[in-house]
């Protein structure tokens, strides 16, 4: 059977399954197999794999197949959760390898795609905007959408299947489908008149029947928040599930980190604080709304004066990132006075009183006119009072910050906004005892996992223990396991100029199992010692000093010359960018080559337009999420320029207090957290240039930390056997301009 390990390999053949369920787009890929038997071995044993397989090896079919081949030899009440960290995957999944599983299997595999509440429409709010009664409770801060966006939102909810965001018709804002899209607080469940018709519990009933369903991460963590915090699955976001694959792991804790703190952002409090006062609900809630507004106000307002004169462990303020200030036991009566917060909390929870007081006074004084608890006031006043009272005891937990196990701070913002913030240090138990260990089995996988060629730091981050050392062995041809090079050892030409082949995440496959947790590490494909060259400048100034910025701009723009656009510059912040953008439109203008940087456009747009050119022509300057999760095969793309190595900010509060934690057991933080969270980054960096085995390209590093630090090898290590070239900027883009028209050998 293709479920167990032994059979998995018959559905790679050449002749086999899968080959004929992708015709022409066949091609064999034994890493892809290799990873298929781990799944299939991680399944049957009831353990939990950590799978780093490099770019090109085809991961979601390698997980899929035997996914579901178990699921269908287990029968209907077996159900696993795939969760993605990027919609382009959960599309990519749904809509490309999910249809090739079917038709490589020969059996019907019920899946479900999952989705929060405000992805879906809700008829009852529809029908209130219709009649002009968007709200009863709260005074809309947003235009009331005209009749014909109405009507045809109308037309399309009876004529959709789903209901869903996705394919919502043209003109409805993100103002228009707030009025009307699903809302947990505001539902009232099967005692809504259109329960029978709704398209949010369709699609849970959808997902009650499937055996796979496909969801995020950030849905996977609100579902375990949700069942830790109502004590079961009646709440439950997603039903309950047998095995769970989470792709795109790296971003696993993070995620988790954000989902098991606590936020609280001035402009959404006090905004909706207003809308009540301002609301038709009544003088009683009017005048407790209208309290807990002023008293909540005068305490972010003197939180937000105080971060302006607070000593700062965190950033600078700069344009579109906010300023961080550590908050530590006591010290938030220095910032605003006891009494001041004691105001805010108090009048918050008298609020949550008051609207549930007049709750019940509606449900029993009016009965006799109809009311039931499935009337609008009545959900939403009860809605309110939870949030109301919610808010206060966060408000009290943030200000009075006594959790050794978590760190708190604000943000203030260029603007006026400030954001109250915690974040626990360590998400690991809950991860290892409250997901992980909740199902039969997981796989944890991505392109970059391990750092040195362990995966030490996300075990520990995940809580899943110290690195197994008994069982390494070899599923590829080669049994060594990978180790980075110890030093950078080079072939140092007449001029100055130093070629040396780097890298070794391209060594074979090594397993290494204790029985309860597997590691994996299995290679790409791709030929990387012939589609990758790698050029660092040797007179670069350190990334630190003034002239860097003149001297990045001045390489950026040398190599788009050279290359007629075709080039992304990765940046590490906005101010980085923003002076490179500065510097680089000058230089660019005279030969035809336009600029395209973040925030100009969304995302997808920017990325459209430079596959539309085929590149030619752009330069695109990007930050944080264009380091990952881009895909431009082919000679769209062909040179990527980091501007530094992608250190995480060290004086920012979490990584502050992850720091302050590690150094209390006795670990390193710099080589057990800051240095594996880098190197992984700069892999990924590493990724957006070959996506196929037809790309060729380059990837020039202007940080010649690179090549003097002693974490060098860590980075340099981690990368597919490649070309590394070291020579002064001016000779790297004469380099990279003749290895990018070199026709592939």
């Amino acid at each position: 059977m293709a479920a167990h390990p032994d059979g998995v390999g018959a559905l790679f053949d050449d002749e086999g399954p899968l080959a004929g369920a992708l015709g022409g787009r066949w091609e064999r890929r034994l890493p892809q197999e290799w990873m298929a038997r781990q799944v299939a071995r991680t399944l049957e044993t009831g353990a939990v794999a950590l799978i780093e397989a490099g770019t090109g090896t085809g991961k979601s079919l390698a997980y899929l197949l035997p996914l579901a081949s178990r699921l269908l030899e287990e029968g209907p009440e077996a159900r696993a959760v795939v969760a993605t960290y990027t919609i382009h995957l959960q599309e990519q999944l749904t809509v490309r390898d999910l249809p090739v599983v079917q038709r490589a299997l020969g059996r019907p595999l019920t899946s479900a795609v999952a989705k929060g509440w405000g992805n879906y429409l809700c008829r009852l709010r529809l029908e209130r905007v219709r009649q002009g009664q968007a709200s009863w409770l709260e005074a809309l801060e947003v235009e009331t959408p005209s009749t014909d966006v109405v009507d045809r939102l109308a037309r399309w909810a009876d004529a959709t299947d789903d209901g869903s965001l996705s394919t919502a018709p043209a003109g409805v804002g993100g103002d228009v489908w707030s009025l009307v899209a699903a809302h947990p607080d505001r539902c009232s469940r099967r005692r809504c008149p259109f329960y029978e018709t709704c398209f949010y519990f369709a699609a849970r009933q959808r997902m009650l029947q499937a055996q796979l369903i496909v969801a995020n991460h950030h849905l996977l963590l609100s579902d375990l928040v949700v069942r830790r915090e109502a004590g079961g699955a009646d709440a439950a976001v997603l039903p309950p599930f047998r095995y769970l694959v989470v792709d795109e792991a790296h971003h696993l804790d993070d995620v988790a980190t954000g989902h098991l703190g606590l936020e609280l952002r001035r402009s959404a409090l006090l905004g909706r604080l207003q809308r009540v006062a301002r609301g038709r609900s009544g003088r009683a809630l009017s005048q407790a709304a209208t309290a807990a507004l002023e008293d909540v106000r005068l305490v972010l307002d003197g939180l937000g004066r105080a971060a302006l004169v607070a000593p700062v462990d965190g950033r600078g303020l700069e344009s579109g990132v906010a300023r961080t200030v550590r908050l530590r036991p006591g010290e938030s009566s220095r910032w605003v006075p006891a009494s001041a917060l004691d105001a805010a909390t108090d009048s918050l929870e008298h609020l949550a009183s008051t609207a549930q007081r007049l709750a019940e006074t509606l449900e029993v004084e009016e009965a006799g006119e109809g009311v039931s608890p499935a009337d609008d006031r009545v959900v939403e006043l009860r809605a309110l009072a939870r949030w109301a009272q919610q808010t206060a005891e966060a408000l009290r937990q943030w200000t009075e910050a006594q959790d050794d196990d978590a760190v708190y701070w604000l943000e203030a913002g260029p603007s006026s906004e400030l954001t109250l913030r915690a974040a626990p240090l360590d998400v690991g138990p809950v991860l290892a005892g409250e997901l992980l260990g909740q199902v039969r089995a997981a796989v944890l996988t991505s392109a970059t996992l391990a750092c040195d060629g362990r995966m030490d730091a996300v075990r520990r981050r995940w809580g899943l223990g110290d690195r197994p050392t008994p069982g390494d062995f070899s599923v590829g041809e080669r049994g060594e396991s990978p180790a980075p090079e110890s030093e950078l050892l080079v072939e140092q030409e007449e001029d100055g100029v130093w070629r040396v082949v780097v890298g070794d995440a391209g060594a074979p496959s090594v397993v290494r199992d204790d029985g309860r947790v597997l590691e994996c590490v299995i290679p790409s494909p791709f030929d990387f010692r012939r589609q990758a060259l790698l050029a660092v400048p040797v007179d670069m100034p350190d990334v630190d000093a003034s002239p860097y910025a003149e001297h990045l701009a001045r390489l950026v723009a040398d190599v788009a010359r050279r290359l007629g656009g075709r080039t992304f510059c990765l940046f590490t912040s906005y101010r980085a960018l923003a002076e490179t953008r500065a510097r680089l439109a000058s230089c660019l203008e005279p030969y035809g080559i336009g600029l395209l940087c973040q925030g100009d456009m969304p995302r997808t747009a920017l990325l459209d337009t430079f596959r539309e050119a085929e590149g030619a022509g752009w330069v695109l300057l990007g930050t944080d999420s264009f380091w990952e999760g881009v895909d431009v095969p082919g000679a769209a793309l062909s040179c990527v320029v980091m501007a530094r190595l992608p250190f995480p900010i060290p004086d920012h509060p979490v990584a502050l207090a992850r720091a302050e934690r590690l150094r209390r057991l006795g670990l390193h933080p710099f080589r057990e957290d800051a240095l594996p969270r880098a190197v992984v980054k700069f892999r990924q960096g590493f990724g957006r240039l070959v996506r196929s085995q037809q790309d060729r390209g380059a990837v020039v590093v202007a940080d010649r930390r690179l090549l003097t630090r002693p974490y060098r090898a860590s980075f340099l290590g981690a990368l597919p056997r490649c070309q590394l070239l070291v020579a002064p900027a001016e000779r790297i883009v004469r380099e990279v301009g003749a290895w990018v028209a070199m026709p592939p050998r």
